[in-house]
């Protein structure tokens, strides 16, 4: 294939996705690319419609102070409760993976606060909207109510 346009644009491309993607995608990845895109667009309905099952849980949880969605398979809320409350939400799912990563098949969370965002000094990621008891939530595809089933045995173990 070729890329063609105005010189800027080739400059952008060069050095924007031959440097993430290289110029030439393994074969592999392409054909694993072109199978998943077979039923894309059933796998964000599915999402989608379990993010917002689970919005409507977390918005009427007795330690959910706050949510934030904008109608996707990722959300974010943040707890009544503090730091170390948060981190022991997360640490305690059974079915929800702790980890960094978006837009898996299987729903996965963070607490920023103390791991991507620990070195960021307290007043700066409060700035940024990375309060300590910001939980974020990359929705799969499993089942929402054991995604809900999860999430509330994690919550209900806040000591209030």
């Amino acid at each position: 294939g070729a890329i063609i346009g105005k010189k800027e644009f080739i400059q952008k491309v060069r050095d924007g996705w031959f440097v993430v993607m290289g110029a030439v995608m393994d074969p592999r990845v392409a054909d694993y690319m072109l199978d998943g895109m077979k039923d894309l667009e059933e796998r964000v309905i599915q999402k989608v419609y379990s993010a917002r099952a689970i919005v409507d849980f977390l918005r009427n949880h007795k330690f959910v102070n706050k949510v934030y969605w904008t109608g996707t398979d990722l959300l974010s809320f943040e707890i009544k409760g503090s730091l170390e409350d948060a981190r022991h939400v997360v640490e305690s799912y059974q079915l929800i993976h702790f980890a960094p990563h978006l837009g898996d098949i299987w729903t996965l969370s963070i607490h920023p606060a103390s791991t991507t965002h620990s070195k960021v000094p307290p007043v700066e990621r409060r700035r940024l909207g990375i309060f300590d008891t910001l939980i974020r939530l990359s929705v799969g595809l499993e089942d929402p109510l054991d995604i809900i089933d999860d999430l509330k045995q994690a919550l209900d173990k806040i000591k209030r």
